[in-house]
């Protein structure tokens, strides 16, 4: 089929040196290595617990290794799932590489496989002899595209210029999976002209928070070059008649100017950009969203999902699976990043060097080069130098982000002269599970609605404000890290097993309470401050009038009511980072003096002003453009 999967990983053991490794290692009785028979071994390490593997041993072998029970997150460890197994079968040692990306996974499986051996009667540390070094060879491939990046922006780019006819495509992901930052968040994509089906009507709160914004007029001569557009657009929404929610582009280049600084201007033509994937992804590729919800740092309740997939592993089971259906001419490449970009005599791009697994070294020729390999929010380092609003001072930084984005496109693009912008844009997010950079355990996530409240017991700021605007006002109180308060009608609870729910409360995630004395007492907060502080809230809910910090907009089901509560320790960690390579109008990668560089551009969270999953709608964008310009 033309979809390749081709993982660069090709471990070759010498025979002698195996043999030597397994007789150094036998028991003294001499029957073997092993008591023969299949044995469970477990490992309480996993990213999200528990990893249950089986091992069939032989006197001398280890015949096969099995993943069982787990609860790894699907789409990222899945690779290491697979992977290691035949590593340690093919290898007969526990000696072999983690996956990159799915390091956590991989090692708990290592180590549920050194219980089973020992179980067995053997001495695990005596299976980790060195295999041998890796044989290294060169191998020269032609592509008429080549994306670096497997993310959102690098998947939609090579899928949407193969639907718009384009052939010999190759796309490189450092990652042994595809997904990039995408497939660890939410999942939420904008969409600004849902349809009847999926939009949400337009409440009182929602009619309220779009009126007091027009009353009061723009912010700034950045907002005003848009207004009147919105004005006009608010007076014919109303004149129609409809009840759904009002949205359009002037809107969400407003907030977004608001929430990030970005131009209004700018983000105009995203409206139409982003409409444009949503109307292809889902009467395209067959995709299933949902009715629009609102996420916490922005107000207007825009955002839909997949709904038969968890987080954004929909978007990537979706293109893949369209891949393969249309049998498009695309070789994905996974554990084999791009090192460095080749050039001619004049500066121009000709394809990139790249490196497998196994050590081979690939040149790349390629008439066009797409740069998708994400942000830095990964890379310590980089977050250290270029920060000035957050004080970071360490490069352990926790990140919610995919450990590969570490500004490798970015970097790369310097080399040849490529101008950055905006590079101190650094966005923190605030539902980071206190401990770790898991979100999973937000309970009470409830859209943009939810009670937060600091370890003194009360509210801290407006809870549907700006994400740099909520981290800021953690990091200004006394402890920076707070709760998420919710109750049995708005917690997800309803969306989860028992043991799931056990396993956050086991971890010290998640505290229960069936009722808010109990809550109080378990969080270390004195009760009736909590109960007072539920009290104004939910008067707020009800009236959307908040006395305390203005805030306007209130999802429906946000009132703290019915017992069990639960509260979720949460704390800011690195998420994305908005600046980026500065490119043109047609996503070439311009130089400081304002030229393209040759047959080089970039998309996503690599350039300045694009994050999230509206690397999406730009990847479709730039794969359209490069196709139709040929």
């Amino acid at each position: 089929e033309k979809i390749m999967f081709k993982n660069s990983f090709k471990r070759r053991v010498s025979v002698a040196l195996a043999t030597l490794m397994l007789c150094s290692c036998r028991s003294k009785g001499g029957d073997g290595i092993f008591k023969r028979g299949t044995y469970t071994g477990v490992s309480a390490n996993g990213r999200n617990g528990e990893v249950k593997v089986e091992v069939m041993l032989s006197a001398d072998k280890i015949e096969s290794v099995t993943v069982g029970e787990n609860s790894e997150t699907a789409g990222i460890a899945d690779p290491a799932i697979e992977k290691i197994p035949e590593r340690i079968v093919e290898a007969q040692s526990l000696d072999v590489d983690t996956v990159a990306g799915a390091t956590i996974t991989s090692n708990a499986i290592l180590e549920a496989v050194s219980d089973a051996i020992t179980q067995a009667g053997a001495d695990p540390t005596k299976l980790v002899a060195n295999t041998g070094d890796k044989e290294v060879k060169e191998e020269t491939l032609d592509a008429n595209i080549v994306v670096v990046g497997g993310g959102a922006a690098g998947l939609a780019t090579a899928v949407s210029a193969a639907y718009e006819g384009e052939t010999d495509i190759i796309l490189l992901e450092k990652m042994s999976s595809l997904g990039g930052n995408a497939i660890r968040s939410g999942g939420f994509i904008e969409d600004l002209n849902p349809g009847d089906d999926r939009a949400i009507e337009m409440t009182d709160s929602y009619t309220k928070t779009i009126e007091d914004m027009l009353r009061a007029g723009p912010q700034d001569d950045d907002e005003k070059t848009v207004w009147d557009d919105l004005v006009k657009a608010y007076d014919e929404y109303k004149a129609s008649g409809k009840t759904t929610l009002f949205d359009y582009p002037a809107l969400l280049a407003i907030e977004y100017h608001r929430v990030e600084g970005s131009d209004c201007e700018l983000n105009m033509p995203y409206g139409e950009i982003v409409n444009t994937f949503d109307d292809w992804f889902i009467n395209e590729v067959g995709a299933k969203m949902s009715k629009m919800v609102g996420i916490v740092g922005y107000t207007w309740p825009r955002w839909t999902y997949p709904t038969d997939y968890t987080r954004g592993n929909g978007y990537f089971a979706y293109l893949t699976q369209y891949i393969k259906d249309k049998d498009f001419d695309i070789t994905i490449m996974t554990e084999t990043p791009a090192t460095e970009l080749l050039t001619d005599e004049n500066g121009a791009v000709t394809g990139v060097k790249a490196e497998g697994a196994d050590g081979t070294i690939y040149t790349i020729n390629a008439k066009k080069v797409v740069l998708a390999t994400g942000g830095f929010s990964a890379n310590g380092e980089m977050l250290m130098e270029y920060d000035t609003q957050w004080g970071i001072t360490t490069p352990d930084i926790k990140t919610d982000n995919n450990p590969g984005s570490t500004g490798d496109g970015i970097t790369m693009a310097q080399k040849l002269g490529g101008a950055t912008a905006a590079m101190d844009n650094i966005m923190m997010f605030p539902l980071s599970t206190k401990g770790n950079s898991d979100v999973s355990g937000a309970f009470g996530f409830n859209g943009s609605s939810n009670l937060m409240i600091n370890t003194k017991g009360v509210r801290f700021v407006d809870e549907t404000a700006s994400r740099f605007e909520i981290c800021h006002a953690i990091f200004e109180q006394e402890e920076p890290y707070y709760y998420i308060i919710s109750d049995a009608l708005n917690s997800g609870v309803d969306e989860m097993t028992e043991e799931e729910l056990q396993k956050s409360i086991d971890a010290g995630v998640v505290f229960k309470g069936d009722t808010l004395e109990e809550l109080a007492e378990k969080i270390g907060v004195d009760a009736d401050t909590l109960k007072a502080t539920v009290e104004q809230y939910n008067t707020a809910c009800e009236t959307s009038n908040d006395e305390l910090f203005g805030r306007t907009s209130f999802a429906d089901g946000s009132e703290i009511v019915q017992g069990p509560f639960y509260a979720t320790a949460l704390e800011p960690c690195s998420h994305i980072t908005i600046g980026g390579l500065v490119v043109d109008d047609n996503y070439a990668v311009l130089t400081n003096d304002g030229k393209p560089i040759e047959n080089l551009y970039a998309v996503g969270e690599t350039i300045v002003g694009s994050c999230g999953l509206s690397a999406f709608a730009y990847g479709k964008d730039l794969g359209a453009r490069l196709a139709n310009a040929n």
